[in-house]
């Protein structure tokens, strides 16, 4: 084995320290584990802007996450509460009407800039000394040793590390790197994302449009009038909602979504390809795979930043599992449930998010009819919306210890 000096090794190195990668480093510093984050990009400071136009729906599961890693007072200042989530087809009649109120909970979730939870980590992970933050590498080489993953930066210079954790994205580097393949399927559609101010209070209200095009969210923020928008649309169109006047903008949105007034953007504009994918492996000799790195989701629903923290937490809790039981962290066979659980659980929601796609994608008028009259009914089952609610809200299915109010 070769040799290296003790400084450049750690039991394990996480490539990506956005919010997922982020949140598996201080799970894993609570286990007296030395940790390297290597990201050039995730701390970028973006608060001279008024808004972030990134944002995204925090779970209770989501939330208790980040209760237990203390970081959720300093969330929580500036996320806005939903206690109300309204759906209707654009196309005719069909609506579905959630509440807290339902479940007998205070509220469905919250609304936060990805910055605010961001910041949250970057300040806790800072108190931690056995973490260590590279914000500068550049990493050329990945190889994997029989008891070691090694990264050879751009400088030369090595990182040894037990176990080597790709949180670095859809387009994941380690994963590729990793030669780990994935089915992928794009919905020739693209997100356009911004930050508006509306006339009407959005009522700590989540509304969601759907339009043959693709669907329209409007998701409250803490201020009582602002909210930030998800807007599905086919590229050519983003394209140019992305380029037109901002008044013609505002005018078509009006238009598109006229139920909270007169509305005035507030941030610039912004697209993205939508698609989902997913991995065909999660952990390999050495390795393992969380959040987008190892899958995505359409973002109708809120749910990829939710999935892949449930991955961080799901991994800490194995990797503490291995560690009590004097078992090496980074062999295959002792990630192997890792990858058995995050893998069942995500299929569930990707399966999911799919199937919402496919239904409200272009219809033929009949079809069109059925799904209307098909909302209508849901609406009245009021135990089916229950059930509903609750795995949305990360009340069901396999929890890792992290996920659950007051884990200590």
């Amino acid at each position: 084995m070769q040799q290296h000096i003790e400084e450049n090794s750690f039991d394990v190195i996480i490539v990506g320290a956005g919010m997922v990668g982020s949140t598996l480093a201080l799970a894993l510093a609570k286990q007296g584990l030395q940790i390297l984050l290597l990201d050039k990009f995730a701390f970028k400071d973006n608060w001279q802007e008024k808004y972030d136009i990134r944002v995204s729906a925090i779970t209770r599961a989501s939330q208790y996450i980040f209760e237990n890693l203390n970081v959720w007072d300093a969330i929580k200042e500036y996320a806005c509460v939903y206690e109300n989530m309204q759906v209707w087809d654009a196309s005719g009649k069909g609506e579905i009407a959630f509440s807290c109120l339902d479940i007998g909970e205070p509220n469905l979730g919250f609304i936060v800039e990805n910055r605010v939870i961001q910041r949250a980590l970057f300040n806790a992970l800072t108190m931690h000394d056995n973490i260590q933050i590279d914000t500068s590498a550049t990493i050329n080489t990945l190889h994997i040793e029989k008891n070691q993953a090694i990264l050879t930066l751009e400088n030369e210079q090595k990182r040894f590390a037990s176990l080597l954790v790709g949180a670095d994205g859809k387009r994941s580097w380690v994963r590729e790197n990793a030669n780990i393949g994935i089915t992928a399927k794009s919905y020739s559609q693209h997100a356009l994302v911004t930050v508006v101010e509306t006339a009407q209070d959005h009522q700590n209200t989540a509304w969601q449009s759907f339009f043959p095009e693709g669907p329209l969210a409007f998701l409250p923020l803490y201020t009582k009038n602002i909210s930030a928008i998800v807007w599905s649309v086919s590229p050519n169109r983003a394209k140019t909602l992305c380029n037109i006047s901002t008044s013609d903008f505002e005018q078509q949105l009006e238009q598109a979504f006229p139920h909270l007034g007169k509305i005035t953007i507030k941030e610039k504009r912004a697209a993205f390809p939508l698609g989902t994918h997913k991995a065909q492996y999660y952990v390999q000799e050495r390795l393992a795979l969380i959040g987008d790195a190892a899958h995505s989701v359409h973002p109708l629903a809120g749910q990829g930043l939710n999935m892949g923290l449930l991955d961080a937490a799901s991994l800490a809790n194995v990797i503490q599992q291995q560690q009590q039981k004097k078992r090496d962290i980074g062999l295959q066979y002792n990630l192997n449930a890792y990858q058995r659980w995050r893998k069942a659980e995500n299929l569930v929601m990707l399966t999911a998010m799919d199937g919402f796609q496919r239904l409200f994608s272009p219809q033929p008028l009949l079809l069109q009819q059925v799904r209307n009259y098909g909302m209508s009914w849901f609406n009245k089952q009021t135990l089916i919306k229950k059930i509903l609610i609750q795995y949305a809200m990360g009340f069901e299915g396999h929890l890792p210890d992290l996920a659950y109010s007051r884990f200590l």
